[in-house]
Order: structure tokens, then sequence, then C-alpha cells
């Protein structure tokens, strides 16, 4: 039909022409763009998989600048460990020099003068070799045990408070290192039946319970166990004294504050208020006004106008300061504090009466719990505790302790093999198991000696005090639980390695050698592994000599002799050093002792247990690793450690070649620095080598991946240009119809009537 109105044929003219443009400007948007997938819709799926292998291939370029640049370090570092080698070779030339009964006195000391220069270099070079301002080659200070021992915790500041009232000095344990005062303390969760979140911090630690012990509601006298979340070894634990069950989170947290003793106690605008410390003459807290809310973060008293005039009491709360004014000597009564702000928040304490003596600010800072938490304070002295005296062991029974025997005592089981057979006794310690055994009714004193499962070396002696019993492993076993301390909301003993044990190892810490860190007294250097080291002495009395020795976890013993050991008196000092470079500084008083009590005895001179075994931990400290990122995952990384190269990480320190003796014990001494600087240099050049390799695997996935990613995302140009083509004749012959159908309603102009 045709028609003037409607012209149907140029719309069909006009949608052809509209589709016919949006696909020549798609296909010249691809060309243009050089990209198969201009937009999403493009293909979806494609479009996500390009996009990833374009976010690996970027992070592989990086990689491999990474992988080149490390190269570029490592090159640095060649460098300077040769230098350093060759000065190394140079110093055992003269110390073979010195070992030459054809040189004088003042001939070696020239020798040594060069030697002493020498050492020096060795320091410049290890400490000023460095890479964009950081060292590459000195790799930090190795970490000594300290013989502080952490195994007794007192707690002061504790208050009972809410159902934490059990979290005192009385059920409050400790076990493994809980050290210094509780800086914050929280309750989340509850809500709903949901368990609680308990958590504080003491110290640099923060404890955490665990929802599957502790869950919503808590009854009474449930252990509430927290945990340290960088240690699992060290945790708090306290018994409820009431049943906890939809409390308000805020209440519990004020409650757990003021049982831990964590600073700025809480105002929670009227539902609870702080628990407060009575600190004479600050007595309680009367009316609070429901309206304040927030921590109390300060507290002063001032007397601006000197004695005798009256005191200004300032309370910050939350972001809201309080004051209040009273006479000096003003008699017992209430004191009223008002905000600053808003005249009508208010709150009342009540005192004694206000001397000079007591009105001070520390006391109003006591009575708001401001910086007075409590604080945890490990022991020291002893390699384990605590124990309890038991029927068949004493409260000393423990004797020996060597080597890796680290935790707090967990289980004791006990088997006989068969009617008045032998006991066999295992003891759980942190991780490992330590196996004993003896016979059935042995006689007092009987020496148990336990050693690991799984490392030989480490190990303890228990001594009875008592016939054991016959044909009772169950007795027996309850009994070393109870000497343990294992079980119910008692500490259990706990074992720290690197503690000084008996008077002989004692005297390490004695006289002029007093410290409480055994990182003064004991260096780790050279090629000495992190772990635990025993130290052990004999004394030869015909000779006056003392063996000195030190097994490692490996166990491998590494012996220096000392002289006339006799001789040494308090004001001397002498350093020994092993040779896989643990160097210990004893004073002379311990020397002078090892030729009447041997380190590691079982009996001491009167026939008793020394327990006189020196446990020594060697650990990682504040090294400094070389690390490079090589892959596009966060796991791969290769990282490069080596012992570090000053002259003291390389055992240089004591070397002297002033003597012929001397010169013969620097060989030693450089023959294992020369080790150490060649270990060194392998791995740089290992690392070198497998640089290159990185590099070249690299730039073969960066192409493959390229490849695969250009599948997907990449425009064939061919096609398009022929699309491209195809859609502008169309689209041109669209608009050429579209200009003919438009004429199309003057056609009909001709059959009309003309007047």
């Amino acid at each position: 039909m045709i028609s003037l109105s409607t012209n149907t044929a140029s719309l069909t003219a006009q949608r052809y022409s509209n589709r016919n443009y949006r696909d020549m400007s798609h296909t010249a948007a691809k060309m243009a763009s050089g990209n198969r997938i201009v937009k999403a819709s493009d293909d979806a799926a494609g479009g996500a998989i390009g996009a990833s292998l374009k976010g690996n291939i970027s992070s592989l370029q990086q990689a491999g600048r990474n992988a080149s640049q490390g190269a570029s370090l490592l090159q640095v570092a060649d460098g300077a460990i040769q230098n350093m080698n060759d000065i190394l070779v140079r110093m055992r030339v003269l110390a073979t020099q010195v070992v030459n009964d054809t040189l004088s006195t003042t001939e070696r000391q020239y020798a040594q003068a060069e030697f002493n220069q020498a050492r020096l270099q060795i320091d410049q070079i290890a400490n000023g070799v460095r890479w964009n301002g950081a060292p590459i080659l000195n790799s930090g200070a190795r970490a000594v045990a300290s013989p502080n021992t952490v195994n007794t915790t007192t707690v002061s500041g504790v208050t009972p408070t809410g159902p934490f009232t059990n979290a005192n000095t009385g059920d409050l344990v400790v076990t493994g290192y809980v050290s210094g005062p509780v800086s914050a303390a929280s309750v989340t969760g509850g809500a709903s039946g949901n368990p609680y979140s308990i958590s504080a911090t003491i110290g640099g630690q923060t404890f955490q319970n665990t929802s599957v012990t502790n869950g919503n509601p808590i009854g009474l006298n449930t252990i509430i166990t927290l945990t340290s979340t960088s240690n699992p070894s060290n945790t708090i634990a306290f018994k409820t004294s009431a049943t906890i069950g939809q409390n308000t989170t805020t209440q519990l947290e004020t409650d757990l504050r003021g049982a831990l003793g964590a600073p700025m106690m809480n105002f929670n605008a009227g539902v609870n208020t702080p628990a407060v410390v009575a600190t004479a003459p600050f007595n309680s807290l009367g009316t609070v006004n429901t309206a304040i809310n927030g921590m109390v973060t300060a507290a002063t008293v001032a007397q601006p106008g000197g004695a005798g005039t009256n005191y200004n009491f300032s309370v910050t709360i939350g972001n809201e300061t309080f004051t209040a004014m009273a006479a000096e000597n003003a008699a017992a009564g209430n004191i009223t504090f008002t905000s600053t702000t808003n005249l009508t928040r208010t709150f009342i304490m009540a005192t004694a009466a206000l001397t000079p003596a007591t009105t001070t600010t520390a006391n109003l800072n006591t009575f708001f719990r401001i910086n007075t938490p409590a604080n945890f304070v490990p022991s020291t002295g002893a390699a384990y505790a605590p124990t309890t005296a038991s029927t068949y062991f004493a409260a000393a029974a423990i004797g020996n302790v060597v080597g890796n025997v680290i935790g707090s005592a967990k289980d004791v089981k006990v088997t006989q093999s068969g009617t008045g057979g032998v006991y066999t006794i295992d003891v759980t310690i942190g991780n490992q198991v330590f196996r004993g055994s003896v016979a059935d009714a042995a006689l007092s004193p009987a020496r148990i000696l336990f050693k690991s499962l799984v490392n030989d070396q480490a190990g303890f002696t228990l001594t009875t005090q008592a016939t054991l019993p016959s044909n009772n492993p169950t007795g027996l076993a309850n009994d070393i639980k109870t000497f343990l301390q294992i079980g119910g909301i008692s500490v259990p003993t706990s074992f720290k390695p690197g503690a000084l044990v008996g008077t002989s190892a004692a005297a390490l810490l004695s006289g002029n050698m007093a410290s409480t860190n055994l990182s003064s007294v004991v260096k780790a250097g050279g090629s000495v592994a992190n772990g635990i080291y025993t130290l052990t002495s004999s004394y030869n009395a015909t000779t006056g000599a003392a063996t000195l020795r030190v097994q490692g976890e490996d166990g491998i013993v590494y012996e220096r002799i000392l002289d006339k050991v006799s001789t040494y008196t308090a004001t001397d000092t002498v350093n020994v050093r092993f040779f896989n470079g643990l160097e210990i500084a004893l004073g002379g008083t311990m020397v002078a002792s090892l030729a009447t009590d041997n380190l590691g005895d079982n009996v001491n001179a009167t026939g008793g247990q020394a327990n006189d075994t020196v446990s020594i931990v060697v650990s990682q400290g504040t090294a400094n690793a070389l690390t490079f990122q090589i892959g596009e995952l966060s796991t791969d990384v290769i990282v490069l450690t080596f012992s570090p190269l000053t002259a003291d990480g390389l055992g240089l320190t004591p070397a002297n070649i002033e003597t012929l003796a001397g010169g013969q014990n620097a060989t030693n001494i450089l023959n294992n620095a020369i080790t150490l600087v060649n270990n060194a240099l392998s791995e740089v050049g290992a690392v070198q080598n497998r640089m290159d390799y990185i590099q070249d695997n690299i730039a073969t996935l960066v192409e493959s991946q390229s490849a695969a990613k250009s599948t997907f995302t990449d425009a064939d140009m061919a096609a398009e240009s022929t699309e491209f083509a195809k859609f502008q004749a169309l689209n041109q012959a669209a608009i050429s119809m579209l200009a003919q159908t438009n004429r199309l309603p003057q056609t009909l102009l001709d059959v009309l009537p003309r007047g």
C-alpha cells in the first residue's frame, strides 16, 4: 500500500543504515586499537582471560627486571667477597710466617701490625659494601638466649572484678613467656548466643581466647585460656566466678579491664562506671550522669595558688573534661565533677579528708587505673619451674637439663613389662616425648635418665626420694603428674633452655662477669648454627688443666683446654672460643671453680647431685637476608643468607700472631674463616647462575603467554578490514536507498488531480 503519511520503506532504510554504521564503527574501533575485544560484550570470557594474562605478563616482566637487578647486586657482592678472600689468604701467610723460631718478638710484632690492619679491612669491606644504602655482607648479629627463665610468672596489680573475680594471683595461671604490663583488654561478640571474643595485650604480645573452649554462655568456674597470637606456647588462664550469659560486652570489657588492670577504664553512658581502686583520699564513685561515655585517659590534681589554697581536680573521659574544686584539708565528703562543655553532665566522688600528703595526681591516677596495669614479671634462676614435692620425688628432683627441652609438661604415661618388670616412663614436654626407665620398686635414691625420642642429645634426670611402688604403673604416673603439676588450673612445670643451673654454672654470671643477659657473656659467630648447646667440663689434677666442651644438637663436640685453672682470680677474664664460632667469656672465679667441680657432673664434691649443666640457646638475630621476587606468585622468591662476613662473624677477633702458639692457633682460625668466605662466594655464584636461568625462563614465559594473550585479544586485521569494507559498502547503499525512499511520497503528487 502506498501511503503518504507513513513511509515504511524509508524507516527500513534508516534501520539498516544505523545498523551498518554501528557495525562499521565497531570494526573501525577494532582496527584502530588492534584489539579483537574493545568492550566486554564482544567476548566476556575471552576478555577476562586476556586481562589475567596481561597481568601475569606484566608481573613476569618486572620479575625479569628483578632478576637482572639482583644479578647486578650479586656481582658487587662477588667482587667484594673475592677481595676479602685475598686478604684472608695474606693473613694466613702471616700466621704461617710467625711460626718460625728464626723470627724475633719484634719481627712478629711487625707481622701482627699488618695482621691487625688486614682484619680492619675485612670489617671495612663487610660494612662498607652497600646496595641502595644497605650493607649486603653483614647479615647482623646472632641472638643468644637470656639466662632469665620464663617459667614462673608473678602478677601484681590484679583486682577481682565481676565474673573475672578469680583472675587474681591465686588462680591466674601463666605458661611460657608472658612479661610486661597490660596495655589493653577487650570483649566482643556474645550476641544471640554467639561466642565471646576475649583478648588482652601484655607487653608486646596479644592474647586471644578460642570460641571452641569459651562459648556463650560461659559457666561458673570455667577456665578461660588466652593464647598468644605470636607464640601458642605462651598462655594465661583464669577461672570465672560467675556465669556469663548474654552479658553486655561493654560490661564484661570493663570487668576484664578491672581484673587485669588495663588502663583507661570505661564509662558507658549510665550502664556501668569504671572499676576504680580506692586510694586515699579517693574512696569511690557516687552518682554518675547517664550521658557520660568514654575511657578515662587523664586525671590531675593541681594547686595553682600554692600550699594552703584550693585543689583543682581534672578528669578526662573520652573527649570531655570534668573539673572540680575543693579546699586543702577539706573534711571527708563528696566532690562533684562537672563537664567543662555541658554543665548538666556530672559525677560524684566520695573522698576522705583531702590532706596534702595524699591528695596527689599519682593517687588519682591509681584510683582511675590510669597507667597502673597488672604487671607480669618472669622469674629468674632455674631451668624449670614450678614443681611440687610428691610421694616419690622431692621438689628439686629434676637435674641435668641438657639440649632442646622446651615447653610445659603436658602428660605422663607409664607402662610395665610384666609383673615386677621395668617401668617405661614417657613424659610429654612441649612437642617432644622424653622416655626413661627404672626398675620396679627401685630403692631411693634412683636416678632416672630421660631422653627425647626425636633427639637423643636432649634430656633431663629425675631422682627419687622414696622407694618406688611395685607393680603400680598408674600410681607412679599419677605421682609424676603431681610432681610436674599436670592437670587442673595449676601451673604445669615449664622447661626453658638457656638457664643456668647449679652453683658452678651460676658463676658464669658472678663476680666480674655479673650480668642479667647471657648475650653479654656468650657470642655466636663464625659457623655456629642456630640451636641449643650444652657446656660441660672435666679437670685433670695432674696437669692442672680443664677441658671445656660444647655439644650441639647434632652431637658434634668442640673442645678447648684451659691451663692452670686454679690460679685464676675474680679479677681475671678468659675468652674461650670454640672452633664452631661459639665464644664464652668466663670470669676468673668460674675458671678456678672448674678445678673442684666439673660442669655436667652427676654428683658434686659432697656426693649430692650437682645439677650444673649449662644450656646455651643460639638463634637468628636481626639478620638481613637478600630477597628477590623472581615470579608472578608471592612464593616465587629467592632468599640468600650467609654468616656475617665481619671480622667477628668470621671468628677473627681473638686471633693473635705475636707468639709462635698464637700463630698456630690463628692458622686454624683463618682456615675456618676462609671456608666461611668460600661458602659465601659459592652461594653468591650459584644464585648468580640461577639468575641467568631465571631471566631466560621468564623471557620464554613472557613470549608464550603473550602469544596466548594474542589469540584472545588481538584483532585479525585482514578479517576486520574485509568486514569494514563490507559494512562501508552496505552503509553507502543504505544511505542511497534512504535518499530514494524519502522521495517516494513526492511521486504521489503525480497521480493527484491538478487544479
